[in-house]
């Protein structure tokens, strides 16, 4: 796929993509100030570092694995409202997955992830 910045020059970064009505993003800030990392080791075999942060007044984070066809896969609640969340991914199948961050009921900030073995 080719990008191209709204001003018309190419190699922008782009900050966001509609694939499978889901949208990525990449490294850095999301919506409301939020940060969600992309996944380290990607692909990952056995376990995975997200690095991510929100705002202290959030009452509930999670993160959330979703497979090719949407269905949520595992959910991992988050505590701190800022952190590096170790996932292990041995519930899931070989394969590619979408992970967000779940702030007070909102997804946000889709980012693709592929799980070998």
């Amino acid at each position: 796929f080719f990008f191209q910045a709204e001003d018309g020059i190419r190699d922008h970064c782009v900050t966001g993509v509609q694939t499978c009505a889901l949208p990525i993003y990449g490294i850095g800030e999301i919506n409301d100030g939020a940060f969600l990392s992309i996944a380290y080791p990607d692909p990952a075999a056995g376990h995975l570092a997200i690095h991510y942060s929100y705002a202290e007044q959030v009452n509930r984070a999670s993160l959330e694995f979703y497979d090719l066809s949407g269905r949520k896969q595992i959910q991992y609640d988050l505590e701190n409202n800022q952190g590096a969340a170790e996932i292990d991914t041995s519930p899931l199948r070989q394969g590619i997955y979408f992970y967000a961050l779940r702030i007070n009921d909102k997804l946000t900030g889709f980012k693709k992830l592929i799980i070998t073995r």
